[in-house]
């Protein structure tokens, strides 16, 4: 059941992902560091890591006002209001699809 439950989590919040483009965002081919950044300005949620697709590992984090999946490599974004997505935009540098 305890692995039922994390799958059940980790499909609603990558779903959450998905909203509409003024609210969400992919950073690809981030800036080296990148991972130390999230580390230090965000707070990792307590999900475990997996593996996905080759990854070592994705992890999930909680900013001001949005919610970051790091997939080692590609940084989804879902945030509340539009200034929280700035905000994570001028905190991680590198290529964000719509920034």
């Amino acid at each position: 059941m305890e692995r039922l439950s994390w799958t059940a989590v980790e499909m609603v919040l990558a779903e959450s992902l998905h909203a509409p483009e003024h609210l969400s965002d992919f950073l690809y081919e981030p800036d080296p560091g990148y991972t130390q950044i999230l580390e230090e300005s965000c707070e990792q949620l307590p999900f475990p890591a997996y593996p996905a697709s080759g990854f070592e590992g994705t992890r999930w984090f909680l900013g001001a006002d949005v919610l970051l999946r790091d997939e080692e490599g590609c940084v989804p974004v879902r945030a509340r209001t539009g200034e929280a997505l700035d905000a994570v935009r001028a905190l991680l540098p590198g290529d964000w699809l719509n920034g």
